[in-house]
């Protein structure tokens, strides 16, 4: 937007953990090689160009790319735009039920351990200390429908929310509401709801 990018920028440079700081460290003694010192003197030129606004993903990035690069004006250059976008908690596309609320967003399936976490929740929902909590499990069914039988049955009595479809704004909204985020996978590939999750500063449970 305008807020970001002012008129008289041509581009953005957007930093996240950057190459430089994984490779050389912020206290590294060693001397740069020719080539890479050229490389430092590019980088240092591209950073500080007026055309160009630099956007981090965090301070402790521009600090650590300041000092590596010996360049201490890139820290009052920069901005910083955090991973993820602030709340639209006023948004509010699905309606939730009222107290806290414990989030599993994925496939009803082996895979995705939902039979463990309905066994251990039957018992947590017995305790009168969490006769305020509520367990919504957010995604298809896919190859336990013993388990999706479970979860209707004790629904009612459980607190147990059931959402089989949701769109990614009602995702987020859900994500935004949530006390706590539980991932109780038997195996994943990449954890893509854990990364969600923490962009939208969820607790979680793995």
């Amino acid at each position: 937007g305008t807020e970001i990018l002012p008129r008289q920028f041509n581009s953005i440079c957007y930093l996240v953990t950057d190459h430089l700081i994984h490779k050389f460290g912020t206290e590294s003694k060693e001397k740069p090689t020719r080539r890479m010192a050229k490389f430092f003197e590019s980088e240092r030129y591209y950073l500080m160009s007026p055309s160009i606004k630099v956007i981090a993903d965090s301070g402790a990035i521009v600090r650590d790319l300041s000092k590596v690069l010996e360049l201490p004006k890139l820290i009052q250059k920069s901005s910083i735009l955090p991973i993820g976008w602030p709340k639209n908690s006023h948004v509010s596309p699905i309606a939730l039920p009222e107290g806290k609320i414990i989030t599993c967003i994925g496939s009803v399936s082996f895979r995705k351990g939902t039979r463990t976490l309905i066994e251990a929740w039957l018992e947590l929902s017995k305790d009168e200390d969490n006769s305020d909590c509520h367990l919504l499990i957010c995604g298809p069914t896919s190859d336990d429908h013993e388990t999706e039988n479970l979860i209707r049955q004790h629904a009612s009595n459980s607190r147990i929310e059931r959402i089989t479809k949701m769109t990614e704004e009602e995702k987020n909204y859900i994500l935004e509401n949530s006390d706590l985020v539980v991932i109780p996978s038997n195996y994943e590939s990449f954890g893509i709801v854990a990364v969600e999750a923490m962009q939208k500063g969820c607790q979680i449970i793995a």
